[in-house]
C-alpha cells in the first residue's frame, strides 16, 4: 500500500476524531467504512481495471496515477495518450497526461502538453502550477516564477468547499495550507531558490492527491450506506 494512502487514512482518523459529539457514532462508523474500502483487495486502490471508453480510460489512469508506483504511472499515461488522441478536450485529461509525464521525469513533453491544456482551459490551476516547476527544473527561473506564482494564486481561490467537485473539501486545512506556504515564497522573491519552490509545489499536488483519496474513500462509503438503505 502506498505511502499516500497510509498518509490518507491517518488523516481520516484524525478528521474523525475531531468531530462534535453529536456525530461521533455516524463518523467511527465512516471510519470503519473508508479503512473497509481501502484496504479490501476489492477496494479502492485495485485500479488495475479494464478501461472501456473515454470515461474508463479517464477514471482508470486517474487512479493509476493516484496509486503512485512506477507501473501505475506507465500504465496511466498509455491511457491518458489514448484518451488524448481520441478527444484533447475531454474534461482535464491533458493536465493528468501532464503530470504523469512530470512524474516520470520528460520534462519537455509535461511542458508541451500542459501548454496544450492552457489552451483548453486558460485558467487551469494544475496546468499553471506544473508548467512553473517544470519551467524551473529547465532553467527558464524567470518564467517558471511567474506561471508557478499564477498557479498558486488561482489554486488560493478555488482550493476550498466545491473544489473539484466535492462538497466538503480539506477538511483539516492542509491542501490550503500548503498553498499558503507556496505563496510565502513567491512573496520573498528571488531569495527562495527554485529548487524551494519545485518542492513546495510538488507538495501542494501531493495534498490534492491525498485528498482525492480520501475524498474517494468517504465517496465509496457514502454509496454503500445508500445501497444499505
Amino acid at each position: 500500500m502506498s505511502k499516500l494512502v497510509r498518509l490518507s487514512k491517518m488523516r481520516t482518523w484524525i478528521v474523525t476524531t475531531k468531530v462534535t459529539a453529536a456525530t461521533k457514532t455516524r463518523s467511527f462508523i465512516t471510519l470503519g467504512l473508508i479503512v473497509t474500502v481501502l484496504v479490501s483487495s476489492c477496494g479502492y486502490m485495485n485500479f488495475r481495471l479494464p478501461a472501456l471508453g473515454k470515461v474508463g480510460k479517464y477514471v482508470s489512469a486517474k487512479n493509476l496515477l493516484l496509486e503512485g508506483g512506477r507501473a501505475a504511472v506507465n500504465d496511466a499515461v498509455r491511457l491518458l495518450e489514448a484518451l488524448a488522441t481520441e478527444d484533447p478536450f475531454y474534461r482535464d485529461a491533458l493536465t493528468y497526461l501532464g503530470r504523469a509525464y512530470y512524474r516520470q521525469k520528460r520534462y519537455p513533453a509535461a511542458l508541451q502538453v500542459m501548454r496544450r491544456a492552457i489552451l483548453v482551459n486558460k485558467e487551469d490551476e494544475i496546468a499553471w502550477l506544473t508548467i512553473g516547476m517544470v519551467q524551473l527544473r529547465l532553467g527558464d527561473n524567470q518564467a517558471g516564477r511567474e506561471s508557478y506564482k499564477g498557479g498558486v494564486a488561482l489554486l488560493s481561490k478555488l482550493a476550498k468547499d466545491g473544489y473539484r467537485g466535492y462538497e466538503n473539501y480539506d477538511l483539516n486545512n492542509l491542501v490550503m495550507a500548503s498553498i499558503r506556504r507556496a505563496i510565502f515564497q513567491v512573496k520573498k522573491g528571488d531569495s527562495v531558490s527554485p529548487k524551494s519552490l519545485i518542492r513546495a509545489g510538488e507538495f501542494i499536488l501531493y495534498r490534492i492527491d491525498e485528498e482525492e483519496v480520501y475524498q474517494a474513500g468517504d465517496k465509496s462509503m457514502k454509496d454503500q450506506m445508500d445501497m444499505s438503505g
